[in-house]
Parts: C-alpha cells; sequence; structure tokens
C-alpha cells in the first residue's frame, strides 16, 4: 500500500475481502448482468453497490459530520435494503437493490 496516498498501487493486490468475494462468485459460478440477460455496465455494478452500501454510507457521513439527522436516515434506509434482500425469493429473484439498478445474478453460462 502507497502510505502517501492510503491507495493500493497497480502493482499490488487488493484486500483480502474484495479476493474473498471474487473468489466466491468463481467458485460458485455467479456473474451480475443486466436484468436483459447481458452483461451489466459499469454504471449498473456501481450503482448496485451503492444501494447495497447505503446504510455505510449516510452512517460514516452522519457521525464524522455529527449531524443525527443523517444517522437517522441511515438506519431507516438500512432497514428497506434489508427487508429488500428478501426479494430474492419472489418470482424474479432479484432483491431490491437489483431492482433499482436494473441488474440480476445469473449463472455464468446464462449470460449472452
Amino acid at each position: 500500500m502507497d502510505r502517501r496516498h492510503g491507495r493500493y498501487r497497480h502493482d499490488q493486490q487488493p484486500p483480502r475481502s474484495a479476493l474473498r468475494r471474487f473468489a466466491r462468485k468463481i467458485i460458485v459460478g455467479l456473474k451480475i448482468g443486466s436484468d436483459s440477460g447481458v452483461h451489466a455496465s459499469s454504471g449498473q455494478l456501481w450503482g448496485r453497490w451503492a444501494i447495497k452500501n447505503c446504510y455505510t454510507v449516510f452512517l460514516v457521513i452522519g457521525t464524522l459530520l455529527h449531524l443525527p439527522a443523517a444517522q437517522s436516515v441511515a438506519h431507516i434506509v438500512g432497514l428497506v435494503v434489508f427487508i429488500g434482500f428478501f426479494f430474492i425469493f419472489g418470482e424474479n429473484r432479484q432483491g431490491f437493490h437489483d431492482m433499482i439498478a436494473h441488474t440480476a445474478v445469473y449463472r455464468r453460462s446464462e449470460l449472452v
């Protein structure tokens, strides 16, 4: 890690947690794609990530800026996203974050 900038240089490995998530998808054979069955754009993937992690973002902002309202919003949004994870048991098998980002989880062989 480049200590001056707090970032990883291009010749260094990413954090282990990112490698573990990536390895799980490879082992299980899953890939995130567009809800139409083609590869998802980077914008869709970033949007999906942002929706899944909005609780943490709001909580960190609220804590750093000492905004109790942002922390309250974080808890409400976190609850909505948590409930949205149960949508995967529905007909389309998409979580709330997938519905908003227009993405879905496919087996690698199902993507066009």
